[in-house]
């Protein structure tokens, strides 16, 4: 894999107001290791090729005394059923599962840009907050080259 610095990965913000939860509480915390790093505006670039691909690194977010933890690591871009998924491991354990469905709304040289929508499989993972639909951070997928084969 390619390190960000080479141009290529993911830069997702997860969820604002999830973001904006956690940083309510007052024991919560948010980890980041890997490779992971974040940016000004509050997003985590995940370093590595993205498509069909696993990027490197993991983020992790805690509170209440330990009863809200979540892990979300090796994010990917796949294709199902014609459209571009983001894919990710969504606890210690390694289990990947589609997190969101995405839709693009940019493709530059160098970056492309999607829409990202909660997935019904993946409303677990924020203990049910939220529901299937609920729009999630923007997505911006880094890469060394056109992506003709994204569809949305």
């Amino acid at each position: 894999m390619v390190s960000l610095a080479d141009g290529a990965g993911i830069e997702w913000g997860i969820h604002t107001r999830f973001l904006q939860y956690l940083a309510s509480l007052s024991d919560g915390a948010c980890r980041i290791g890997d490779g992971v790093c974040t940016t000004a505006v509050g997003s985590f670039l995940f370093p590595g090729t993205a498509i069909e691909e696993r990027c490197n690194g993991f983020v992790e977010f805690s509170g209440h005394s330990g009863l809200l933890q979540i892990w979300l690591a090796r994010p990917g871009v796949e294709i199902r059923d014609g459209q571009p998924v983001l894919v990710m491991e969504m606890d210690r354990a390694g289990t990947r599962g589609a997190i969101a469905d995405l839709t693009r709304t940019h493709e530059g040289s160098r970056t492309t840009t999607f829409v990202s929508v909660l997935r019904e499989e993946a409303v677990d993972v924020f203990g049910r907050a939220y529901p299937a639909g609920e729009a999630l951070a923007p997505l911006v997928l880094h890469h060394q080259r056109r992506l003709g084969q994204i569809r949305s």
